[in-house]
Parts: C-alpha cells; sequence; structure tokens
C-alpha cells in the first residue's frame, strides 16, 4: 500500500516536495491558503481542509517559521477534534522541535531541511527527530527522503549549519554561475552562449563528483595544471581573499538563523510567561 503524505504550505519548497515526491509514487494531498491561485503538481489531490490533510500517514509542515506558530495552534485543536494524529515533519528553517513540541502537545513531531532539489530527486535531506517520534516512525522519514535524494538523522543543533550548506545552498551555485555568465559576456560571448556554458558546466561538475568520490581538492588537482590557465584564477582568487568571503558568506547565513531560532524562542518564552 502507497504511503499517503499531506503537504501544508504549497509554495515553492511544498510544491517541489510534492512533485518529488508525486514522482516516486506516493499518494499526495496538498492544502495552501491560497490554493485558488496555484496549480497543483499533476497527480497532487487538492484538500478542501486541514482534515482531509490530516488522514494522511505523514504531513509535511511546508509553511515560513514567522507562520508556523499559528499553524501548529490550529492544527492541534482538529487534530484532537477529528481524532486524527498523522506524524508531522515541519521544514520550517530554525524552528525549534522544542517550540513546535510544546504547541502540538503529546503529537509525533520531526524536523527536516530539504531543498529544491527534491522536485528532481537529487536532494539530501538531514532531519531530526522529537521525543514522541519512535522506530516506525523514524524509519517513515527516512523512507519519504530517501526517495527523492537520500536523507542523514542529525541531532537538532546542527540543523542550521545544514540549512546554510544544504538547503540554502543552491542559490550559491547558481549565484557563482550568474558571475561566470556575466564574465562570458565581458570577454564578447553572446549571453545565450555563455549562460548554456556556465549551466552545462555546473552539470558536469556535478555528474563527475557523483562519478568518483574524489575530495574537491582532488578535483581541483585533477583539472588545473600547474602554470596553466585554470591555476590562474585559483590563484587570483586566493590572492582577492575569496576562501575567506565565501566562509564569511556561510557565517551570515548561519548567524542569521541562530537569530530566526532565538527570536522565536524569546518570543514563545514571553507568550508562556505572559498566559501564567
Amino acid at each position: 500500500m502507497k504511503m499517503k503524505i499531506g503537504i501544508i504550505g504549497m509554495g515553492k519548497m511544498g510544491g517541489s516536495l510534492a512533485v518529488g515526491l508525486s514522482a516516486k509514487g506516493f499518494d499526495i494531498v496538498g492544502f495552501d491558503l491560497n490554493m485558488g491561485a496555484k496549480a497543483l503538481p499533476e497527480g497532487v489531490q487538492m484538500a478542501k481542509g486541514h482534515e482531509d490533510v490530516l488522514k494522511s500517514d505523514a504531513v509535511l509542515l511546508c509553511v515560513k517559521p514567522k507562520d508556523m506558530g499559528a499553524l501548529a495552534r490550529e492544527l492541534k485543536k482538529e487534530m484532537d477534534e477529528y481524532n486524527l494524529h498523522p506524524l508531522l515533519i515541519s521544514i520550517a528553517a530554525a524552528y525549534p522541535l522544542s517550540v513546535l513540541e510544546r504547541q502540538m502537545a503529546g503529537e509525533r513531531v520531526a524536523r527536516a531541511m530539504p531543498n529544491l532539489s527534491v522536485q528532481c530527486g537529487e536532494a539530501l535531506t538531514a532531519f531530526s527527530l522529537g521525543q514522541n517520534v519512535g522506530e516506525m516512525d523514524a524509519q517513515k522519514v527516512k523512507q519519504i527522503f530517501d526517495a527523492i535524494g537520500g536523507s542523514a538523522q542529525v541531532e537538532e543543533k546542527a540543523l542550521n549549519a545544514v540549512t546554510v550548506i544544504s538547503g540554502s545552498g543552491p542559490a550559491y551555485f547558481f549565484y557563482f554561475c550568474r558571475q561566470l555568465e556575466e564574465s562570458g559576456v565581458r570577454m564578447g560571448l553572446e549571453r545565450n552562449v555563455a549562460s548554456q556554458l556556465a549551466r552545462r558546466t555546473l552539470i558536469s561538475a556535478a555528474a563527475l563528483a557523483r562519478e568518483q568520490n574524489l575530495t574537491f581538492e582532488e578535483w581541483i588537482k585533477q583539472i588545473a595544471t600547474p602554470g596553466g590557465i585554470t591555476e590562474a584564477a585559483l590563484k587570483r582568487a586566493d590572492e582577492l581573499n575569496v576562501p575567506s568571503s565565501l566562509q564569511e558568506m556561510c557565517s551570515a547565513a548561519h548567524s542569521r538563523a541562530q537569530e530566526i531560532e532565538g527570536d522565536i524562542k524569546d518570543f514563545q518564552e514571553k507568550k508562556t510567561e505572559g498566559s501564567e
């Protein structure tokens, strides 16, 4: 019997998950408050409300962190009202399990950090489990994300770093490819040619990385001939301190993730104190 997966929040990430999981044979039912303005991926059912989604084996909560609190409170009421208690998997970046578990008292909750590559079955998704999640649910989480690329269980404290490297990671590569495209145009290439060269180079580099498990340093040495053209570019990058800039870029993302997480925890603590 096929696993049925509900998705609440059919934005970029929720829609990508729907596309990827549907292509792998899962039964998908989606819901979004603005569903009328969105086209559902082929093979995905449209839910009339949360009750239809909660009848699933697992529900992916794909709303923004700022919207998660309101959704959690509403879902908890409906889960108790309908006596429907599926496994809940939040993909909201920097939204702590401790906060979500408090809002969803007694429910089975997990956190995961995929990226948009789930739509083509190429994302490695890291996940963490809440205290009420047992072995069968853990296997369910693994089955879901293994189907669309792969999975790795980590401690929750590592998820902000995962978000920086993997969740946001595709944007970094596209950012670099945009600079390759611009460089090609400056050197006289037609923009469409420069764009396709950058795109295909990204694809071919990924294919090489998949084909042979060399370290990144080993791959660089495979390509950069001593005294050659590639080495000249890499030497200039070192002179400009590009490695440090890239690491600072990741540090900025990590700091922002920690800031969001801290704000959420502070808000919930103040709310709890105010209700006492």
